[in-house]
């Protein structure tokens, strides 16, 4: 390549959690086909479909991004294909010889480096961010009934955050503007690990010490941090981009994310005969569907573009906090009042008791289970309510309000306003007490009931009319609605609403 020829916008090195099929492709040809088909979902990725490696380009505004990540690596040492082979009980479906030179391709993260550099040899990677997220194989191998563990674990730690580093001072060497360092999710976020806790498995050494490795996650990014601090100091563009917020907050309070099944629940085991495949976390104990792929894509998106991210994470203290200027705010199971003004925010207030003023600018504020109260201000805001009993307050702006498996009140005010109501029957979860409660306000609005097609067929033309009667058997009061429209399915609610500027972003996290 010359010099004039421009570096990717993002590359990604890491495992499972960012690898777009790089694993499967390379396994092409070295194993049985239907053995090889039966390892990963449709596009070869460990998901039932997209990453957040790959969604996340939208957001960005960018090219997709060039992906080294491959499935099983791990931050330290070397792995073959042929010995990941051999380790996984898949030597039997070898269709090569053992000693095929093929079976020598290293997965682990400096030979990703290495090939994103002989790939881009002599382009111009001033504008490139390359962004490492790795570390959860290395740790998998621990043995947690070792009387060792926690020296080892330690030390271990250690030696990933310190192999990691090496790559990311080497990738700057080479040229690329900087290097983000992601943080290790807590390990209760993986349904592994999160079902043990329920189940009290933990407690009798099921699987793994639970409590160990959460201690031990944060050992990982304490020591990041400290690192990257280090380096920051001396000059070098290095950044941590955390995933705790993001993590902690879709297992305190799953539904405020769209996920409306138990995040223990998996579609690997089966949780798609009760919810749609967007409703549900994970695609087995340890990989996030597509859906929660987007969401991690969206917060990705919101700190690679700089922006400001709040998590008040503890359980009895009430928060109050005022900004300026693009927020993400995750409150957790704190009581949160919290005045974002100025910016494009996007809020999530947890399972507390929430008071969110989101001021001025678009906006998209998701309630959570507690007693809540959301105004979106000035600017064409989303708002949604998961649960609880909640009051939506648009404000002014066009504003869109949709509703979930609470008590919601939803006031448009001023403004041509968007009411979404779907029913908690298409949620998975038909016996739920939601209502919906609708003052359109000025302006011209329109309420959207998203019902199945059995009962668009039985009741349609009285829900168009606006009958009240009719409406109020799917729990639903509306006045000063000027149009009624009908969507058969969740299926249909992309075609139906995908014009709405808010749409496509509200979508990334999963609230519609």
């Amino acid at each position: 390549m010359s010099n004039s020829v421009p570096g990717p916008a993002l590359v990604i090195f890491g495992d499972s959690l960012s690898d777009n099929g790089n694993l499967f492709a390379q396994a092409e040809g070295l194993i049985e086909e239907d053995v090889r088909l039966s390892l990963a979902g449709a596009g070869g990725q460990a998901s039932n479909g997209t990453t957040w490696a790959e969604q996340v380009a939208a957001p960005l505004g960018i090219d997709d991004p060039a992906n080294y990540a491959v499935a099983g690596a791990e931050a330290v040492g070397r792995q073959t294909i042929g010995g990941f082979i051999d380790e996984y009980g898949l030597t039997d479906a070898l269709i090569v010889p053992q000693d095929d030179p093929a079976l020598e391709w290293d997965m682990n993260l400096s030979a990703q480096v290495d090939r994103f550099e002989a790939d881009w040899a002599g382009a111009d990677l001033s504008a490139t961010t390359a962004l490492i997220f790795i570390g959860g194989n290395d740790y998998a191998a621990l043995d947690p009934t070792s009387r060792y563990i926690a020296a080892d674990a330690l030390a271990l730690a250690h030696n990933v955050v310190k192999t990691t580093l090496h790559e990311a001072e080497g990738l700057l060497a080479a040229g690329v503007e900087r290097v983000v360092l992601t943080t290790m999710p807590p390990a209760r976020f993986f349904p592994a690990f999160n079902e043990l806790i329920g189940e009290g498995g933990a407690a009798n050494g099921a699987y793994a010490d639970v409590a160990a490795y959460e201690l031990l996650m944060r050992a990982h990014n304490e020591i990041l941090a400290s690192r990257v601090e280090k380096l920051a100091s001396e000059g070098l563009d290095v950044v941590i981009a955390d995933l705790t917020p993001v993590a902690a907050s879709v297992w305190d309070d799953p539904m405020a994310f769209g996920l409306y099944a138990p995040l223990t629940e998996t579609l690997a085991d089966g949780a798609g005969s009760s919810f749609d495949a967007d409703q549900i976390g994970f695609w087995d104990e340890l990989h996030p569907t597509e859906a929660l792929h987007g969401i991690i894509a969206a917060h990705m998106a919101h700190v690679l573009a700089g922006g400001i991210v709040h998590e008040a994470l503890g359980f009895d203290v009430t928060e109050r906090h005022q900004y300026q200027g693009d927020l993400l705010y995750y409150g957790a199971q704190k009581n949160d009042a919290i005045s974002a003004g100025w910016g494009e925010d996007v809020i999530f207030g947890g399972s507390g008791n929430d008071q969110v003023l989101a001021g001025r600018g678009d906006d998209i504020v998701s309630l959570g289970s507690g007693k809540d109260l959301a105004f979106g201000g000035e600017g064409d805001d989303f708002l949604t309510a998961a649960s609880g009993e909640n009051v939506l307050n648009a404000g002014a702006g066009n504003d869109a309000l949709v509703s979930g498996l609470g008590e919601t009140e939803a006031l448009g005010g001023n403004g041509d306003d968007v009411f979404v109501f779907v029913d908690p029957a298409l949620l998975g979860h038909p016996d739920a007490p939601a209502s919906f409660s609708i003052d359109g306000g000025a302006g011209h609005d329109i309420l959207y009931l998203v019902l199945d097609p059995e009962s668009i067929a039985a009741d349609g033309a009285a829900l168009l009319a606006g009958d009240a009667a009719t409406l109020a058997g799917y729990g639903v009061t509306a006045k000063g609605v000027d149009e009624i429209a009908l969507i058969a399915g969740r299926e249909g609610i992309d075609s139906a609403l995908s014009g709405y500027a808010w749409y496509e972003e509200a979508s990334l996290w999963n609230l519609v």
